[in-house]
């Protein structure tokens, strides 16, 4: 999604694909599991978004392969699910980071967080899916370029979004002196950036740079692995 392929391009026969499909499928399903565990176990509303977000991540982690092939039937309606998808993942982790291990805002200021989170995951939804549909349907120099930008800045969201979400949950930490609710952030802190370091600075940091596809392709199976 993040350069000039379509989602109904023709697959390549390398047995690279074949492994980069599997590692991502074996990675989204990592992802599907814990979001299930988690929300199976929530007590509060905070939970129930970091379980959201796993699963919105999880799909977009298996949503794309090199070489995907899909017909237009199918292809569009699956390119407005993951451009719906990505954004609220995002923001939905970073709704989560004020709420746990116990809201860290006033109820009302929670609420009006959640609804400008939402809003403006819609906004970005509808942006990208705008520009990439007129690049494909108008491929000129002009609209692949202000797609590619919009889609390079957002990642760049991305990295700095996942980033404030994390010094939520240190400031949280140290906030909170009971020993189970500190146990509980280092756990969620540690796992966080495990998870989310390879993403975002072996993908979406190249990305941003403008890396060559070459490049951050390989890149993409090295976090993909790790």
């Amino acid at each position: 999604y993040g350069d000039h392929r379509d989602l109904h391009s023709f697959p390549t026969r390398r047995s690279s694909d074949l492994w980069a499909l599997l590692l991502k499928g074996l990675v989204g399903l990592i992802f599907f599991a814990v979001a299930t565990i988690v929300w199976i176990n929530a007590e509060d509303e905070g939970e129930q978004y970091f379980a959201f977000s796993g699963y919105l991540f999880g799909f977009t982690i298996v949503a794309w392969w090199s070489g995907m092939k899909l017909s237009l039937m199918f292809s569009i309606p699956f390119i407005i699910i993951y451009f719906l998808a990505y954004p609220q993942a995002v923001f939905s982790f970073l709704y989560f980071s004020y709420n746990f291990p116990a809201p860290t805002l006033p109820p009302d200021m929670l609420r009006k967080r959640k609804t400008a989170l939402q809003f403006l995951g819609a906004t970005l939804s509808v942006i990208l899916m705008t520009l990439y549909f007129a690049k494909v349907y108008d491929p000129t120099t002009e609209t692949m370029r202000a797609y590619n930008t919009a889609y390079r800045y957002f990642r760049m969201l991305i990295l700095f979004t996942m980033a404030f979400g994390v010094i939520n949950m240190f400031r949280n930490e140290a906030r909170h002196s009971n020993p189970v609710n500190q146990r509980k952030l280092q756990w969620v802190i540690g796992g966080v950036l495990w998870g989310i370091f390879p993403f975002l600075f072996f993908w979406n940091l190249p990305h941003f740079l403008g890396r060559s596809e070459e490049h951050t392709s390989e890149l993409q199976s090295h976090s993909d692995l790790v």
